[in-house]
């Protein structure tokens, strides 16, 4: 069980250091549709050469093919491109709170379609850590649009029923498998979108220009080498071994490493409320984590390796 939550932890690092290179690689480039189309590229092709050289194993033969195209739609599709959306139309302490929802609502469908059942110990540790991300995000949360939250919704329900969906699918999918067609779909949602509106602004020639920059460069490396191919499948891999429970609180750890990544690096100032929220955030990982309890879990049967 050990191997899993390090994997948890892992990811969490990743994505936590993702608002950092977000930030810095937005000034290179027209805006975050080209950024995420950029980012999927470099991930597609990136898998696609593991694909090719033997290092991943990817079999896409049998059943469920439809689930793990909804999956894919899911997350990055209809996640990234509504919390784009939401995070601008709002400010970024309702935001913060409404990706803190996530793991409430995981926990809601794994309830309902995964029939994994939690002790009440366990949802306290949840709850205490979703309230500590609603601490550590409070701030101005009384502006923004209803329009803006709308959109968030619809990302953290997308988030939720994407973790669900991949713990379900892992029975018979590799976590290579869920990832690669992920980046793929990824890859050319966003580009399209992206070529798209570069086309309407006559700006289509300008698309690969970030590519000429070498901070630009190593942001969009790290986004869609780390941040994508890595971090995605450590998710995928995670949720393949431990209850949903579990691995959704890992969502509000990253929020808590960005804090922390933009004191070092971007010289934020870290406020009272964060250092609670935190603090709420890393008792309830590590309480849902560590706690003993007896959940009804789905039968494991090994994927496909071939």
């Amino acid at each position: 069980m050990k191997r899993p939550l390090i994997c948890a932890f892992a990811y969490s690092l990743i994505f936590g250091f993702s608002f950092l290179f977000t930030k810095r690689t937005l000034g290179y480039v027209s805006d975050v549709f080209h950024l995420l189309a950029l980012r999927f590229a470099v991930a597609f092709v990136l898998m696609t050469l593991l694909k090719i050289m033997g290092a991943i194993k990817i079999n896409y033969s049998g059943k469920g093919i439809a689930k793990l195209l909804l999956l894919a739609f899911l997350q990055p599709v209809l996640y990234f491109t509504f919390e784009t959306l939401g995070i601008s139309l709002v400010t970024s302490s309702q935001a913060g709170m409404m990706i803190a929802c996530i793991p409430v609502f995981s926990v809601i469908f794994a309830r309902i379609f995964l029939r994994e059942k939690t002790t009440f110990k366990r949802n306290v540790y949840v709850m205490i850590s979703v309230t500590g991300a609603m601490i550590l995000s409070s701030g101005d949360i009384l502006k923004g649009s209803a329009t803006g939250i709308i959109y968030l919704l619809i990302a953290v329900i997308s988030a939720g029923a994407y973790i669900v969906i991949s713990r379900s699918i892992s029975i018979d999918r590799s976590p290579a498998a869920i990832t690669y067609m992920m980046m793929g779909t990824g890859a050319f949602v966003f580009n399209a979108i992206s070529l798209i509106r570069h086309g309407l602004r006559g700006e289509i020639g300008s698309f690969l220009n970030p590519l000429l920059i070498p901070d630009a460069i190593v942001g969009i490396l790290y986004l869609g080498m780390l941040s994508s191919v890595l971090a995605f499948f450590l998710v995928n891999y995670t949720l393949s071994r431990i209850e949903v429970s579990k691995a959704a609180l890992f969502a509000n750890l990253t929020t808590v490493i960005a804090v922390i990544a933009g004191y070092f690096f971007l010289n934020e100032r870290i406020e009272i409320n964060q250092i609670t929220g935190g603090a709420m955030i890393l008792i309830g990982v590590y309480g849902a984590s560590t706690a003993e309890e007896k959940v009804k879990k789905m039968i494991r049967i090994p994927y496909d390796r071939r």
